[in-house]
C-alpha cells in the first residue's frame, strides 16, 4: 500500500506539469494534494504506532520499522474479492502479524516471550467464535445493556486499571495475564446479572468471555487460585 502510494504520488507529480494548460488543472492538483496528504497521514500513524512498540522494547525501532512494512505487504496480498471478514482473521491474521511477534520474542523479557502469540492465538480464537455464533447471539454482543452502570462493573474496572499501571512498568507473562483474566470473571459475570435482564445477552457476553481463556485452558498456565463471586437465582450477588 505505500509503495503503490509513493508510485501513484511520483506519477502525478511528473504528468501534471504536462498538463497544467488542460482543463483538468484544478483536478490534478486536488488529487496530487490528497495524496500527499494521505502519505504524510499514514507515516504518522505507522511512527505512532513505532512509538508505542518501542515503549515496550528500546532500541528496536528500526526492527519494529521493517517489520510493520512486512505486515503491510502481507496484507496487500490479501486478495479481499475473495476473503470474508473471518477467512481473513482465520487465514492471514497470524501469518501476517509474525514479523511483529518474532521482533518481541527477540526483544521482551524471557518470561514473557510467549505472550505475544498468545494474544494473537487469543484473538484469532476469539473471531472464530464469533464467527461460529448465530445471529442472534452476534446481536446480543452489541446490546447496550453491558455498558449500564453497576457497582461490580465498577469494580472491574478498577481492578483493570490498576493491573495496566503494574504492566505499564513491566511487561507481565502470559500465566500471569492468564491469572489476570480469570479473576475478572466473578465481577463481569455479576455486572451481567445486574445490568443484562436477558439470559441469551449473559450467555453471549459470557461465552465470549469464556472464548479469551480458551488458550490458557488448553495448557492450564493460570492458576485456579481466585474463587468466582456467586450469583443467587435472581441475578443479585451474594455479599462477599
Amino acid at each position: 500500500m505505500k509503495l503503490l502510494l509513493l508510485i501513484c504520488l511520483a506519477v502525478v507529480t511528473v504528468v501534471s506539469p504536462a498538463l497544467s494548460m488542460s482543463s483538468g488543472e484544478e483536478l490534478l492538483r486536488d488529487m496530487r494534494l490528497k495524496m500527499i496528504q494521505r502519505y504524510i497521514q499514514q507515516n504518522h500513524q505507522i511512527n505512532q504506532i513505532v512509538d508505542k512498540l518501542e515503549t515496550f522494547c528500546p532500541g528496536y525501532r528500526e526492527d519494529f520499522i521493517d517489520a510493520i512494512n512486512e505486515v503491510q505487504r502481507c496484507t496487500d496480498s490479501i486478495d479481499e474479492t475473495e476473503e470474508t471478514i473471518c477467512s481473513t482473521v482465520r487465514n492471514h491474521f497470524s501469518r501476517c502479524l509474525k514479523p511483529i511477534v518474532n521482533v518481541f520474542e527477540k526483544c521482551l523479557p524471557d518470561k514473557s516471550r510467549e505472550l505475544p502469540s498468545f494474544m494473537v492465538d487469543t484473538f484469532i480464537s476469539t473471531s472464530n467464535h464469533v464467527c461460529r455464533i448465530d445471529g442472534e447471539h452476534i446481536f446480543e454482543l452489541s446490546n447496550p445493556c453491558v455498558q449500564t452502570p453497576s457497582y461490580r462493573m465498577r469494580r472491574c474496572m478498577l481492578k483493570v486499571h490498576l493491573k495496566l499501571e503494574e504492566y505499564s512498568s513491566e511487561v507481565p507473562s502470559k500465566a500471569e495475564i492468564c491469572n489476570f483474566i480469570k479473576s475478572l470473571k466473578g465481577c463481569f459475570k455479576s455486572h451481567l446479572s445486574l445490568s443484562c435482564g436477558n439470559p441469551i445477552t449473559r450467555e453471549a457476553f459470557m461465552d465470549l468471555f469464556e472464548t479469551t481463556m480458551k488458550r490458557c485452558d488448553d495448557d492450564k498456565t493460570w492458576t485456579n487460585d481466585i474463587k468466582d463471586v456467586e450469583v443467587i437465582m435472581n441475578g443479585i450477588p451474594n455479599p462477599e
